[in-house]
């Protein structure tokens, strides 16, 4: 006897299954660690179809020439160039620029493994509606700053649970959201002229709007940022000034405010360095707490300043 049956619809292949994701990259002035960003992407495992990259040249005074930037073989470059007005407007504006489903996030001066993609395609699938952040490991091992900086973000995505009530939040060298998330919540804050708490607002303002935080371990960034104790200082002083921002954008939108950490918090960061192996852990834990008096510094200054202008 024979069978009529409805004929099944063919089964996508593994390409057709992955997000076609828009790689966005501000830059302002970093010739040479760009050149190692776009290198590192050039050999991302990943679709060629199904990954764009967009530099956001925040106004560099010498501008990025798009056509010395391109490689072979590498994903499609896109230059948008704006006048120097911030991190957060230059992701922004490649944001508008891009034509993915997807938004991934990362920093001129970072190296994405080239698994990078193909990590968050597979929490992408699982979580569409999720925030994805992925790790960022220092590479600088002889740079004790850059070591005790990421000591720092290290103990912050172990110590903190990823949810809003907590100050949870991923960094902007390692991010992704899909666009029509990234549209809705508005993108980030263009009033964080620093790149001082504009991914923690914008993780806090999602969790807000109901998009959970999602870790994804093997989705990972290398970070070569070389400090001096000088910019080491300035940079936590700088946190600490996007701090009362951060506080003010929370209040705005009637969250209850973060509760300070317990004692119990800064007892554990500065066991960190110990409990994980970091190189030379007494002078890792020294640094941090010198980071935390830059934080409390940059605060305390950008609240004066705050309440002196009114």
């Amino acid at each position: 006897m024979n069978e009529s049956r409805t004929p099944r619809p063919p089964h996508p292949s593994s390409a057709d299954a992955l997000p076609h994701f828009s790689v966005i990259v501000p830059t302002y002035a970093r010739p040479a660690q760009l050149r190692r960003c776009l290198d590192a992407l050039a050999r991302l495992d990943y679709p060629r179809d199904r990954v764009e990259v967009i530099v956001v040249d925040d106004g560099s005074p010498e501008p990025v020439d798009a056509s010395a930037l391109r490689i072979a073989g590498a994903p499609t470059l896109t230059v948008v160039r704006q006048p120097n007005a911030g991190p957060a407007r230059a992701r922004n504006a490649g944001a508008r620029a891009a034509r993915g489903s997807w938004l991934a996030f990362t920093d001129d001066d970072c190296a994405p493994a080239p698994n990078w993609l193909r990590a968050f395609a597979r929490a992408a699938r699982a979580t569409p509606d999720a925030i994805l952040g992925g790790t960022v490991a220092n590479v600088l091992s002889d740079d004790p700053y850059a070591t005790a900086t990421d000591a720092l973000t290290r103990f912050l995505y172990d110590y903190l649970p990823t949810r809003p009530d907590a100050g949870s939040f991923f960094m902007t060298s390692n991010i992704a959201v899909r666009r029509e998330v990234f549209e809705a919540v508005g993108g980030f804050d263009t009033r964080f002229r620093r790149a001082a708490g504009e991914d923690r607002e914008f993780c806090d303002r999602c969790t807000h709007a109901g998009h959970h935080l999602r870790l994804v371990p093997d989705a990972d960034v290398r970070h070569a940022h070389a400090l001096t104790l000088g910019g080491f200082v300035r940079q936590h002083v700088q946190y600490g000034r996007g701090a009362p921002y951060y506080h003010r954008a929370r209040a705005r939108r009637g969250a209850r405010a973060i509760p300070v950490q317990p004692v119990a918090f800064y007892g554990a960061m500065l066991r960190h360095p110990w409990r994980t192996g970091a190189p030379a852990p007494a002078r890792t834990a020294a640094l941090l707490v010198l980071a935390q008096c830059a934080y409390v510094a940059g605060y305390a200054w950008e609240r004066m300043a705050s309440e002196g202008g009114r």
